[in-house]
Parts: C-alpha cells; structure tokens; sequence
C-alpha cells in the first residue's frame, strides 16, 4: 500500500471522495449490515417512540385495514460466522420503520446471501406502512 501526503487545502471532490471512503469503513466496522430507505410518495409521518409495537405482515392481503406505504426499506446483513435468518433481521426492520413513522411492515423478499464457508447472511426488501386505526 502506498501513502500519499497532501501537502495543500483539500478540494471539494477529495472531501467527498474521503467521506465516502469514511462512509465505506463504517460500512465494514459495522458488521457489513446495511440498509437502504427510500421514500414512496409524499406521505412524511414523525418518528413512531421505540416502544410503539410495529406489526409484520408478509403478504398485502394480510393487513385488514386501509394503509398507506411510507417508505420502501431494503436491508443487508453479511455477518461472517452466523447463519442468519429472518427472525435475526426483524429488530432492525421494525426500527427503520418506527424511524418513518409506520407502524407496520410488509415483508416483500427474502434472500439468502452466502458470504463464506460457514456464514450466511440475509437479504430483506420490505413496505414499511401506516395502517389506519
């Protein structure tokens, strides 16, 4: 590996480049668990508190009563030296969802993700939803 001084201010595209960089080492730091929310329509809920229950669903038809999809969450989880499963992700699902204010979540795919020998990692795409009261 070789190291290179920067012997000036540092431009705008070299912060960014080192942010993302920094952005990359969490990424990693962090167990390589990642997820990615995004937004559907223009529906903007507060924050649910942590204690507010959060109901899983698995099909559309599940949920009786009128709801509205607030945002579309994607997550990664490559742990080396666990096999996990779905039960594993679901704490972390119900978070990203109580962070958008939904009170709900509608599992949409499941994929397993070999990252090793001995380890197993697991994909999830979900519809976090606001139901109705």
């Amino acid at each position: 590996m070789r190291t290179i001084l920067i012997a000036h201010e540092p431009t705008k595209s070299m912060k960014a480049k080192l942010s993302n960089l920094a952005g990359v080492a969490a990424l990693t730091v962090s167990g390589f668990a990642s997820s990615i929310v995004v937004p559907v329509g223009a529906t903007i809920l507060q924050p649910l508190p942590q204690d507010e229950p959060v109901q899983i669903y698995v099909d559309d038809g599940q949920v009786k009563k009128p709801f509205t999809v607030i945002v579309m969450v994607s997550r990664s989880d490559r742990r080396k030296y666990r096999m996990l499963s779905l039960q594993d992700m679901i704490p972390d699902l119900k978070n990203e969802a109580r962070t958008a204010g939904a009170n709900g979540l509608i599992i949409t795919h499941t994929e397993a993700i070999k990252s090793g020998i001995w380890s197993t990692g697991l994909g999830v795409d979900a519809k976090a939803i606001h139901i109705e009261p």
